[in-house]
């Protein structure tokens, strides 16, 4: 049989990196956003979340107290682009521009 290569050699294979835990935190935010509803001025607003809301709903649902590290990590990320995630959450017109912030920061890495 003759060799065809196209046949014979192997398939590149993609595969997704594995992401960190703050990245993680981030796209199951960008999530909670899609699901229950975007929200300024309020951490929380009939149903609705904020970007931080989401981020702390995200961190185990909590709402207030304190957070772990990984919670941390995430906030400052978002801060890195926006400087302050809170005033630029709020200053937003529709929820895309804030899912489409936490979808990047997460796959920028």
């Amino acid at each position: 049989m003759l060799y065809d290569q196209k046949r014979w050699e192997p398939k590149p294979v993609k595969l997704k990196p594995k992401l960190e835990p703050w990245q993680k935190l981030l796209l199951k935010a960008a999530k909670i956003i899609e699901e229950k509803g975007w929200c300024r001025n309020h951490y929380l607003s009939h149903g609705r979340v904020c970007l931080v809301g989401a981020l702390r709903f995200a961190s185990d649902n909590r709402v207030d107290g304190l957070f772990d590290d990984v919670y941390e990590t995430a906030v400052e990320k978002v801060n890195d682009k926006v400087v302050n995630a809170t005033s630029w959450n709020d200053k937003q017109a529709s929820r895309k521009p804030v899912i489409t912030l936490l979808k990047s920061v997460a796959k920028a890495g």
